[in-house]
């Protein structure tokens, strides 16, 4: 009878789960137990006259916290707590639960961005800002401002460089997930599209803030171009992505950000404060990076997460917060081009006895 009674168990599992699979997969059944919470004991012996009955039993392990948090789940795989993930995949460790697995399809990574994770937001986030970036860049195409292909040229670089920031970003977020080998190849992409998105923005406002000294416009641009190299090769060494390493991925990128400190400390110098707010963006240069370093800095000191671990796993964790900080001030950024870019066009940008070199 045990033996019977083991099979019958296991049938209406079974039956439950193919119910559920029926109905769509959207839902999880009370009566269904996922296959990676089904394990089988060892096999138990019970004596009896007639001999040694095999009866093989079934342990159910309850799901664990993050799993009961959310009721609507992939068919595909099964949410995970921070210290289920392997070390590849561990980043930040007050982000308690709502983990993906390793999931080794890059068909269920991409369905997975429409579920409810970790990773959501940090997704979505970027995603968003890409198509934002991308209707406003053809919305400039159709400006006056492309009457000039220099102009258009300096525009497309800005732009180019931020879409593909955030293109690369989204990748990532949504993909790094799938094995070790590609969250290997798509973090480097994310950290080329950071680097990207600080070069192709400088470049513009170098541009223009040496509007009338082309000898300095092409020194700066050397220098960023020359910066950017560095942080590109640093980027690729593997180590540069372990946890350990965030306080140097920041020091990285936010020293790559401070350099456009020398250009503008050299307008302000040579042309005034006034000069530099007026025609120079300086409030919008300085807005874009008051956005990012408060990105940087919830992200070094994981913050808010870092007070309630387990709280913030889906929404309104650090790296979500950098990133709506990162699309805000590459909006102001922009907005700054455009006013410069407005200035150069009324004949009064250049100083009026400027130097001679």
């Amino acid at each position: 009878m045990t033996y019977v009674t083991y099979h019958l168990r296991v049938g209406l599992l079974d039956f439950s789960g193919f119910l559920g699979r029926a109905l769509g997969g959207k839902w999880r059944m009370e009566t269904e137990v996922p296959n990676s919470l089904k394990r089988l004991s060892q096999v138990e012996s019970v004596e009896s006259e007639g001999g040694s009955i095999y009866t093989p039993t079934v342990s159910i392990q309850e799901p664990s916290e993050s799993t009961k948090f959310i009721g609507k789940t992939s068919q595909n795989f099964q949410l995970c707590s921070y210290e289920e993930l392997p070390e590849w995949l561990k980043d930040n460790e007050y982000l308690l639960h709502n983990h993906r697995p390793p999931l080794y399809c890059m068909t269920k990574c991409l369905r997975s961005v429409g579920c409810f994770h970790t990773e959501t937001m940090n997704i979505w986030s970027h995603l968003v800002g890409a198509l934002m970036f991308i209707t406003a860049m053809f919305v400039f195409l159709g400006a006056p401002i492309t009457q000039s292909f220099e102009n258009q040229l300096i525009f497309m670089i800005f732009f180019v460089g931020i879409i593909t920031c955030l293109l690369f970003s989204t990748v990532f977020h949504a993909v790094h997930c799938h094995s070790e080998r590609i969250f290997r190849t798509v973090i480097k992409l994310d950290y080329c599209g950071v680097i990207l998105s600080m070069c192709s923005s400088f470049i513009p406002w170098t541009y223009y803030a040496f509007y009338c000294q082309r000898t300095y416009m092409w020194i700066y641009i050397v220098q960023i171009g020359v910066l950017s190299m560095g942080a590109f090769i640093v980027s690729f060494l593997d180590r540069f992505a372990a946890p350990k390493y965030r306080p140097l991925r920041a020091l990285v990128f936010s020293g790559l950000g401070l350099s456009i400190i020398i250009p503008l400390l050299h307008v302000i110098y040579q042309s005034g404060l006034d000069y530099a707010f007026q025609y120079a963006g300086l409030f919008w240069l300085l807005a874009n990076l008051f956005f990012s370093g408060t990105g940087l800095i919830f992200y070094c000191l994981q913050l808010p997460e870092r007070w309630k671990p387990g709280y913030f796993d889906i929404f309104g964790h650090s790296h979500q917060i950098m990133h709506i900080l990162t699309v805000c001030g590459a909006g102001s950024f922009l907005y700054g081009l455009y006013e410069m870019w407005q200035r150069t066009q009324n004949g009064t940008v250049c100083l009026p006895d400027p130097e001679s070199i």
